[in-house]
């Protein structure tokens, strides 16, 4: 008959760690026991919804547009709040699907739509006021927030257009110790918040449970959605009468910066895809123009010096077809991988 002896300190680690799992689902209940469900009729809607409708409703319930033709449009709600919440409308993928299975949302657009979706519809659920901005061009770099004007001086601005239940304050320098206090702290690269430095107060962009996203099998774990919305609701609580000014830092021209390393203008690459509505717009390129589109150049010879410098990193831009939906596309409009190219129509990636 064979024996088998346990280590005591394993089995005093297994249990332990049983122990804190079991905590942590308690934990984890009670922050969310009170919460409002998500509407699912009302999240299908903002996601599938085209941006100009989105537009019309907004304008309807008192909201204005502002921006221009030539850089792009924004939506903005003067709520009388001294706090300002941010989302944006474009997204990379045009797939229609939505989906929910025991728990778990399936969306192509969940980037940012569920955001949309927070600030429009579960915000209010909450009893939280807030003035909403909601913008354009986030997915090519291009924000829009940078042509906001606010009505006043914030306190401070939110923004939901993260994955997964951390939060990022980006170059909001000294924020980040008051932020860890009720999230777990990660690292960006952009979004809307980074190009609304000019209003002089701190910001930070909180997670909303979606994951995958920019491609067609992004998904939302419901529960990690509730998770960050209880614990948003106490940082509002908290610090919702605190002033929390910014010094704004020295501009950073987008278009040239490299994101998650040396890749020359990838912050762009999705520039060619978003904001599909009727009216044309100069952050939603007709796809016929995608070349000039993705680096954002609208004369020749910048666009040809551009493409220089590309050549001269890189070498020959490469055309390639997608083997699944027969998009074809450059290799300077997408972004590369260990497993190859991600096509900029559908998601996937080819080798």
């Amino acid at each position: 008959m064979n024996v088998q002896m346990v280590n005591p300190d394993v089995a005093s680690a297994v249990s332990n760690g049983k122990k804190a799992i079991k905590m942590e689902k308690k934990k984890l209940r009670k922050l969310t026991r009170y919460l409002p469900s998500v509407d699912l009729l009302q999240l299908r809607a903002r996601c599938l919804a085209p941006i100009a409708d989105i537009e019309s409703d907004f304008v309807k319930a008192g909201g204005v547009i502002g921006g221009n033709p030539k850089e792009g449009f924004y939506a903005f709600k003067d709520n009388g709040s001294n706090i300002l919440a941010v989302a944006h409308l474009d997204h990379v993928q045009q797939s229609s699907h939505f989906a929910y299975d025991k728990g778990f949302v399936f969306c192509a657009r969940l980037d940012d739509r569920l955001g949309v979706y927070t600030v429009l519809n579960y915000l209010p659920k909450l009893g939280i006021n807030v003035d909403i901005l909601l913008t354009e061009g986030e997915e090519s770099c291009r924000s829009t927030a940078s042509l906001f004007k606010p009505p006043r001086q914030y306190y401070w601005a939110v923004e939901f257009d993260r994955k997964g239940t951390d939060a990022v304050v980006y170059d909001y320098n000294g924020f980040e110790a008051v932020v860890a206090k009720y999230f777990p702290i990660g690292i960006g690269s952009f979004s809307d918040i980074v190009s609304l430095e000019h209003l002089e107060c701190k910001a930070l962009n909180v997670g909303v449970g979606y994951h995958d996203e920019h491609s067609v099998n992004s998904f939302m774990v419901v529960r990690e959605f509730l998770l960050q919305m209880a614990r948003f609701r106490e940082f509002w609580e908290y610090y919702k009468d605190t002033a929390m000014p910014h010094t704004p830092r020295p501009k950073i021209d987008w278009k040239h910066w490299d994101v998650y390393g040396d890749f020359l203008g990838s912050c762009n690459g999705y520039g060619i895809l978003t904001n599909p509505a009727p009216r044309q717009r100069a952050v939603g390129y007709p796809r016929e123009h995608a070349e000039q589109s993705w680096f954002g150049f609208s004369d020749e010879a910048t666009l040809n010096a551009a493409k220089e410098e590309w050549t001269e990193k890189y070498g020959e831009d490469m055309e390639l077809q997608c083997e699944f939906c027969g998009e074809v596309f450059f290799e300077s409009q997408t972004l590369t991988a260990l497993n190859g190219w991600m096509c900029p129509a559908c998601g996937r990636y080819i080798e």
